[in-house]
């Protein structure tokens, strides 16, 4: 009661101001709740129904058992330590690392292969991921920066797959040096591969699931559950993807060679209109799936009308469930939430507008092991323009958050300037740290989102997205690399 009544008086007082502090209205419930105008992301299907149904499990969350906490982030967010911070610089300019001549790529996925060591110079290794006709994975070489910029060198790219909706990648848990892939199949369904990343080979082709295609999400984490502790043993992975205009989407967990070991299961009811995505992080016990709602089917206690929703798979003895735990519901009148992106239990994401008329507000939220959010909101930007969804990864100390926005429209697409990466550098508390970032860039590829990876040597940052190529007409991955500023 005193949840519901303190949300509802927080968005009155949004919906009665006029000033900067209004785009900063978004209330927040805890263990039981934004429409998002993105033009160009090509998300939409019109796939079958799910594969299974779901069991909803509205109580509480149960506490974490003393094996879990062992791998659990912090309760609270600790106060940021008095340590030199790593300042980003935006040396040089971005480079083009992977392009075709035949087709447009899309939505890049980076994974640390080697961190690289100051100590004995080994430099810093990356494996990138695109989609296109196919699914293509490449080895970047991160070099020594120079004060004109840092090289970026690059192998030659394998096939891993055909199919051409979006494809995300993880490196193996457990320290299996492997890298994991999923991505959408030419017909219903998901495909899921491992690579070996001694030998660069490939392992078995497996289909995840009949129905359903575009993976919204991929996390390493824990595999094979143990129905009577309701906790997780082993290694696996969290998998969620979306089917059809109306349909609930659909979460898994996959053992470290993609078998199904719980569900599918669905992480709400169907709902009126649009397509349902859900996000997926692992929090050190459990995994979180993240849902933009802008409606609701009356009774499903897992939606809440114009919030992005956080719940949970929950293991137990008779059946295995999908449980609510917090919610971020948006207060102001005629706005509506972008697409969240959990990163570990990291939530990122954007409200404003329903009509694309106006700016948005970029939100980040640090979760516990349950979903239940940490402190307070952090607004990271209240004038952002997002082309896309938002999205956030570490940093060598602390986090970055991030959107693309539209630069000078009177420039060629392939100009530098066309459009604009914005990167809010945060402390390890979330605090904002000034400056933020303007990468210029050419017109940005908005199907998926950048990818943000951090490097011990050259310690820094390396971000890839797709834009528009320098050489063709086609959209090509680019990256650039931050160092920390000497």
């Amino acid at each position: 009661m005193g949840s519901r009544l303190n949300r509802h008086l927080y968005a009155l007082v949004c919906a009665m101001s006029v000033s900067v502090l209004s785009l900063q209205c978004g209330a927040r419930t805890d263990l039981a709740p934004l429409a998002h105008h993105e033009p160009s992301d090509g998300s939409t299907t019109d796939s079958p129904v799910s594969d299974a149904g779901q069991e909803v499990d509205s109580t509480p969350p149960v506490e974490a058992g003393p094996e879990a906490s062992l791998d659990a982030p912090p309760d609270s967010i600790e106060p940021d330590a008095a340590v030199a911070r790593c300042v980003l610089d935006p040396l040089g300019q971005p480079q083009e690392v992977f392009g075709l001549t035949d087709a447009d790529l899309h939505t890049p996925s980076l994974v640390v292969l080697d961190a690289g060591d100051p100590s004995t110079g080994q430099l810093g290794r990356v494996a990138l991921q695109a989609v296109s006709s196919g699914i293509r994975l490449i080895a970047l070489t991160v070099q020594v920066p120079t004060p004109a910029g840092t090289g970026i060198d690059a192998n030659e790219p394998i096939h891993v797959g055909n199919g051409s909706t979006y494809g995300h990648m993880v490196h193996a848990p457990g320290g299996l040096p492997q890298l994991a892939l999923v991505w959408g199949s030419d017909g219903p369904g998901n495909l899921f591969r491992t690579v070996d990343i001694p030998s660069w080979t490939l392992g078995p082709l497996v289909q995840v699931a009949q129905t359903g295609w575009t993976p919204n999400g991929l996390a390493a984490g824990k595999g094979v559950p143990n129905t009577q502790s309701g906790q997780y043993e082993g290694e696996g992975y969290g998998m969620t993807w979306q089917h059809g205009a109306g349909e609930a989407a659909s979460v898994a967990v996959l053992s470290t060679t993609g078998a199904i070991q719980v569900g599918p299961l669905s992480t709400s009811a169907s709902v009126p209109s649009g397509h349902l995505e859900s996000s997926i992080g692992w929090s050190g016990s459990t995994y979180l799936m993240a849902t933009r709602f802008a409606s609701c089917t009356l009774g499903d206690p897992l939606c809440r009308e114009r919030a992005v929703v956080v719940s949970r798979i929950k293991v137990a003895p008779a059946s295995n469930s999908i449980q609510f735990v917090s919610s971020f519901e948006v207060g102001t009148p005629g706005w509506s939430p972008g697409h969240p992106t959990l990163d570990g239990v990291y939530l990122v994401w954007d409200e404003g507008p329903s009509d694309g008329e106006g700016p948005r507000v970029v939100h980040v939220e640090q979760l516990d092991q349950d979903g239940v959010p940490v402190g307070p909101d952090h607004v990271v930007s209240a004038a952002a323009w997002p082309l896309a969804r938002v999205f956030t990864g570490t940093a060598p100390e602390g986090h970055l958050v991030g959107w693309a926005e539209h630069g000078d429209d009177t420039l060629p697409d392939d100009t530098f300037g066309r459009s604009v990466l914005r990167l809010q550098p945060m402390t390890p508390g979330l605090a904002i740290e000034e400056p933020l970032l303007s990468l210029p860039i050419s017109r940005f590829g908005s199907i998926g989102k950048p990818a943000i990876v951090s490097l011990e040597y050259p310690r820094g940052v390396l971000i890839a997205w797709a834009a528009r190529s320098l050489t063709s007409a086609r959209y090509a991955i680019f990256a650039q690399f931050l160092p920390c500023a000497q």
